[in-house]
């Protein structure tokens, strides 16, 4: 028997069976009662959403609603749901063929030598060269006199990468 929950819901499965109870509805039905599965991804503000449509069920589609951060405990249940069912899920096919775009993205990109984010891997950057460091020239003369001001140019010549789409910061020649 497996439960999953959601706010204001509960799905248990217990093997071909299938138990709703989302405030006053109590639904029950089997794998085999259901004829269309329909997964909607978590937006940054928006829920997601798995619609369960059965033989049995009234109509619109039962709808389970649920946060990006509970999305993985909702994948396996949808997955489940489409394995005993045999509802193809296309989810998976976006999300390969998306992983397997980023990823020729990327190659090509070391192959052409392009400079991109480690973090987002965009390529709309900005350079900046770090100068003079003043407080770490006073410090460096507080402490050891007037030796100490060489202390300002300790990394003057490090260059600082920003990322235009993501604001991410890194220095040139490290990822």
């Amino acid at each position: 028997m497996k439960e999953y929950k959601w706010f204001g819901g509960k799905m248990t499965i217990d093997g071909d069976s299938i138990f709703i109870k989302e405030g006053l509805l109590k639904e029950n039905c089997t794998f085999s009662d259901i004829v269309s599965l329909k997964w909607i991804e978590p937006e940054i503000a928006q829920s997601g959403k798995i619609e369960i449509s059965t033989q049995k069920w009234s109509n619109p589609p039962h709808s389970i609603l649920f946060s990006k951060k509970n999305r993985d405990l909702f994948v396996e249940l949808y997955d489940l749901i489409a394995e005993k069912t045999g509802v193809s899920r296309p989810l998976h096919e976006e999300k390969q063929a998306k992983a397997q775009k980023h990823a020729e993205r990327i190659k090509q990109m070391d192959e052409a030598g392009t400079a991109y984010c480690p973090k987002c891997k965009s390529t709309s950057l900005s350079a900046d060269k770090k100068g003079f460091g003043i407080g770490k020239a006073v410090v460096g003369a507080a402490l050891t006199g007037g030796v100490g001001l060489m202390a300002g140019n300790i990394g003057a010549k490090k260059v600082r990468i920003t990322c235009l789409k993501c604001g991410h910061q890194f220095w040139a020649g490290k990822g």
